[in-house]
């Protein structure tokens, strides 16, 4: 894959940014871009592409330092850092549309072990230990695998035969009349940050679903989120909302308390500024950020900073190259967090004020 030199953001035509987000490098790629994810302490981000590549860049200047290996085309759809210690600190589970999740060492620049999940995978994410992962799929099933058995294990050979499946959530069209669950693609899977077995997961078919990972069917269900992207989070500050984002023209944000599943308590359909304008988008990715959320979509193919209280804008950019289909954030310092959204073949850094 070409890549092209690093350009400056906000000069002339293009991105406009308003408000708390100030533009700070954007890097051309070669393919278009459909996840990124910054490791945990921030110095580097991935972007994963239509055309199965993964690409590493500096967060700090956006420099592209290296790109995997892969021998998968198909494209990337998901992207989670391993457990921030020692021994795994760089190590990148990677979700292919193949069915494929393979573990990257970073430093090696080379496989660890892959998971053959069987069907295409849209979405993936570790419990707060580290110790369970989850994976959302096209066929509306969710494969939970233990990852605590293996980590250090495994050969070169892009196997792990000591992974093993925990449970399968409506694996399949055949099982949706008897099992309670998702009946189209799932497009987010989060765990609570907190509770070791708790997550929730939504998708195409309007539902929200709280689960407990022992079991294999749901805890309640919520109705009302059409989720087509990584549009699920829990608030940090009150870690029993969650807050869910929605591909549509009306009531495209919605938080609900994930014991209860009580009614969505508010919404926005369009956002106002400080200058009174209204910036409209249709969600796919959503992330809580303390006080913030962080939104990015389609339509105006923006990128929002939402007050989490209020839900009114503090800051957003609009006119970006396509629509926003992933965001990340690191927190630089105890005022200021850096921002990563991917947009066509473009990956943009902006800080955040806190």
């Amino acid at each position: 894959m070409t890549l092209s030199r690093r350009k400056s953001l906000l000069r002339g035509s293009g991105p406009k940014a308003i408000g708390i987000l100030k533009p700070l490098h954007r890097s051309e790629l070669g393919s278009a871009l459909l996840c990124c994810r910054m490791s945990h302490d921030g110095r580097y981000t991935a972007v994963g592409a239509t055309d199965g590549t993964v690409t590493l860049l500096r967060t700090t200047s956006a420099k592209v330092l290296f790109s995997l290996p892969t021998r998968d085309t198909l494209p990337v759809t998901c992207l989670r850092f391993d457990k921030p210690d020692q021994s795994s600190f760089y190590r990148l589970a990677v979700g292919h549309v193949s069915g494929h999740v393979v573990w990257w060492d970073l430093v090696r620049r080379a496989p660890l072990y892959q998971l053959n999940v069987g069907v295409d995978v849209h979405c993936c994410d570790f419990n707060c230990w580290y110790t369970r992962f989850a994976v959302g799929c096209t066929d509306g099933g969710i494969r939970i695998y233990s990852t605590c058995v293996s980590r250090d294990t495994c050969t070169q050979k892009c196997t792990c035969p000591k992974h093993q499946i925990l449970v399968t959530h409506v694996a399949g069209r055949e099982h949706r009349e008897t099992v309670a669950g998702h009946t189209s693609r799932v497009f987010t899977v989060r765990y609570h940050p907190l509770e070791e077995h708790v997550f929730v997961s939504a998708g195409w078919d309007n539902m929200i679903h709280v689960w407990d990972d022992r079991c294999s069917t749901p805890l309640r269900s919520i109705s009302g989120s059409h989720v087509c992207g990584d549009g699920l989070d829990f608030n940090p500050l009150n870690t029993n909302h969650v807050v869910s984002g929605s591909w549509r023209l009306r009531d495209t944000l919605q938080v609900y308390d994930y014991r209860t599943g009580v009614p969505p308590t508010a919404h926005v359909t369009s956002h106002v500024t400080g200058s009174g304008s209204h910036v409209g988008c249709h969600v796919y990715a959503l992330k809580c950020i303390e006080d913030r959320i962080l939104v990015g979509g389609s339509d105006k193919n923006s990128l929002q900073v939402l007050d989490g209280t209020s839900l009114l804008s503090l800051g957003h950019v609009t006119d970006l190259p396509g629509g926003v289909y992933s965001l990340d954030f690191t927190t630089r310092t105890p005022r200021s967090s850096t921002v990563v959204c991917v947009t066509g073949s473009a990956v943009f850094f902006f800080t955040c004020a806190t």
